[in-house]
């Protein structure tokens, strides 16, 4: 009997505490009334329930209150207010937390507070980030960023997650912690269609690919090192300052991996600079550079300036133009090639040296003179067995030629090439053509097609191949040598091969024989 006795009374107290456990919180939404005795975090009676929210908490900062951080806290955070770190003060935050014009800052001396997005993500509608101590996006975590007005991040930035700019206009002001570190994360950045990113003030880097598909700016007082890849959409602006024309007085995009671009480049001349025609700005250097910007604009079009572009693999280049020709002084095959892509219609390439340019030219619907002077310039193009053209001219575009000196071309490959072709109402005058073709393929001289296209060779014309031409028209097109030509074929007009004997002495060029 009095084994069963103990047994039934252990039965009954087991049965009471299941029916009475401790009493909990069900509800982790914990608001801040701000009603203790001080305005810290820790304090459980500045809290609604009267206890201090922990990780997996939601914290409620309504509008025109204030909390202070002291120590190590994680939360999911609901912010109209203000939260203020202080110093060995850390805000991490999870889940889904949102702040809606109000701050998150720091108070005190000392080692600045830091804040974190450590999981989840932060929805920012409003307000601003400010501070000394360090604003870290963590791995996997998001900064997801739409408002419609102005954000300010003036905390030092390590993005090592994802941040994206989905409406409104972010601006920056407090770099990108340790720069020499590359202390700027290897996260990624979007900025999406309508959006803004503002590059207010401080060095930035960049770890992870950016993406551009808004409005990006880059302001004299900031600098930003891309150092994944750059890609600027269609839609997307990129804005740079310039305020002088010498290397450190004017912004650019300097990225480390393969600019992708697109869209529009936005310059404004700043600081009552005043550019002159020839100034030159480096504006974008990359590992490798696909496409081109769509429209390059300035804020004194007004004023007669414009803006040249100079495309290479590596950068883009402006040079100041005020609408009057200008002379292109080059001295080697670089300087050409800056030229080249940059001259505007009824521009003067002019030689300073004689050199090489191993590659062929395609002037399209511009005029240029080349002013030789008393030098040579030698454009050799070879493209081995395949086709390839010396001197290109199409849609209306001239190539003029002045001075003592010569302007040759050179033209080695296969099936069918050409030393100078014209076409669609164009002309070009050079000094001496020198065609070889791999294999006998058939090449030509010079071409110059039935739209009232000419050629004038002041020098000779001279094709290596069994099938070579030395001069080919077709229909209204136009070839003049000054002096001879050298191929197995002499001269065809149309489908009809001419030799010397089909030639009449030409009444308006004594000396000169005509073929028709």
């Amino acid at each position: 009997m009095r084994m069963k006795r103990i047994i039934s009374i252990a039965l009954c107290f087991l049965v009471v505490f299941a029916l009475c456990p401790p009493v909990l919180a069900v509800d982790d939404t914990i608001t801040w009334t701000g009603e203790g005795s001080d305005d810290y975090w820790s304090t459980s009676d500045n809290w609604e329930p009267a206890q201090i929210p922990v990780a997996g908490d939601i914290a409620v900062i309504p509008e025109s209150k204030t909390a202070a951080v002291t120590a190590n806290t994680t939360v999911t955070l609901d912010c109209s207010g203000e939260v203020l770190v202080e110093a060995g003060g850390h805000l991490s935050l999870a889940g889904t937390s949102y702040l809606r014009d109000g701050k998150l800052g720091e108070r005190g001396e000392g080692t600045p507070g830091e804040i974190t997005i450590a999981s989840g993500d932060l929805q920012w509608s409003g307000g601003i980030i400010e501070g000394d101590g360090t604003f870290t996006v963590n791995s996997g975590a998001q900064l997801n960023i739409e408002t419609d007005s102005d954000v300010a991040l003036s905390r030092p930035l390590v993005n090592n997650g994802q941040i994206m700019i989905n409406s409104g206009t972010l601006c920056l002001t407090g770099g990108s912690g340790s720069m020499l570190e590359g202390g700027g994360g290897t996260g990624t950045f979007t900025v999406s269609d309508d959006a803004d990113l503002e590059f207010m003030q401080g060095a930035y880097s960049i770890g992870g690919d950016f993406v551009n598909g808004g409005n990006l700016s880059i302001w004299e007082d900031s600098s930003a090192l891309f150092k994944a890849d750059y890609r600027q959409e269609s839609t997307g602006t990129l804005a740079l300052k310039i305020w002088g024309s010498e290397s450190d007085e004017y912004c650019k995009l300097d990225v480390d991996g393969e600019a992708e671009l697109g869209g529009i480049l936005e310059i404004d001349f700043i600081a009552d600079y005043v550019p002159q025609p020839g100034d030159t700005f480096e504006v974008l250097t990359c590992d490798l550079r696909t496409g081109e910007f769509s429209s390059i604009t300035n804020n004194m079009e007004e004023d007669g300036i414009t803006l040249v572009p100079t495309y290479t693999d590596t950068s883009l280049t402006l040079t100041v133009s005020d609408g009057t020709a200008t002379v292109w002084e080059v001295a080697n095959a670089t300087e050409l090639e800056t030229a080249l892509n940059g001259f505007q219609s009824d521009d003067t390439i002019k030689l300073t040296a004689g050199f090489t340019y191993n590659k062929g030219i395609v002037i399209d619907g511009k005029n240029v003179t080349f002013d030789t002077g008393s030098f040579t310039l030698q454009v050799n193009n070879l493209t081995d067995t395949a086709p390839g053209v010396g001197l290109e001219v199409n849609n209306g575009g001239n190539v003029y030629l002045i001075g003592s000196g010569e302007f040759n071309i050179r033209q080695v490959g296969g099936n069918v090439s050409y030393g100078v072709k014209v076409a669609n109402v164009s002309t070009a005058m050079v000094t001496n053509v020198q065609v070889t073709v791999y294999e006998d393929d058939a090449g030509v001289g010079a071409y110059a097609d039935d739209t009232d296209s000419s050629i004038h060779v002041l020098g000779n014309v001279h094709v290596m191949g069994v099938g070579g031409c030395g001069a080919k028209t077709v229909g209204s097109g136009s070839i003049t040598v000054d002096g001879t030509i050298t191929a197995m074929i002499y001269i065809n007009i149309g489908s009809t091969y001419k030799d010397i004997s089909s030639s009449v002495e030409d009444p308006a060029k004594p000396g000169y024989l005509k073929y028709c």
